[in-house]
């Protein structure tokens, strides 16, 4: 655990190159309940990573691959994953609130009592993802219409 509590810290503000790098190491890795707070990494390939109870929000991680990853109860809030690769990623009961999914691949991914209020999935890839309990209220879906899944 102490090695992987390392690797999210280097992750925090790092270049993309050494972001990759860190990554990469980081595989099938326990991240736990750090905070990586405006973490700048896009175009890692944090697969197969466990970033469950992680705070991520306003993070960049526009184009990473999050194949696979686990990140229940994340809180990825106002997070920018357009373009991201999460295809079968846990996102179970993640806040994914004001987050930007634009032409991010969700397929097959879990989003179980997933919060997805305000966020943005034009152009997402949706096929086969499990929704089951998530809030969509006003989420801009894949074909530009306004989710009300949730709103009360």
């Amino acid at each position: 655990m102490v090695n992987s509590v390392l690797v999210l810290v280097l992750l925090v503000g790092m270049s993309v190159s050494g972001c990759v790098k860190v990554a990469k190491e980081s595989k099938n890795s326990e991240i736990g309940t750090q905070q990586a707070k405006a973490m700048n990494c896009p175009g890692c390939d944090l697969s197969y990573s466990n970033l469950s109870y992680t705070r991520l929000n306003g993070a960049n991680l526009k184009d990473a691959n999050l194949s696979y990853a686990q990140l229940k109860n994340a809180n990825l809030n106002g997070a920018n994953l357009s373009g991201a690769q999460l295809t079968g990623a846990n996102l179970t009961g993640a806040n994914l609130n004001n987050a930007n999914l634009n032409r991010a691949n969700l397929s097959r991914a879990k989003l179980i009592s997933a919060q997805l209020v305000n966020t943005k999935l034009i152009s997402a890839n949706l096929s086969g993802a499990n929704f089951n309990g998530a809030n969509l209220c006003n989420a801009l879906m894949p074909d530009g219409t306004i989710s009300h899944r949730g709103c009360e």
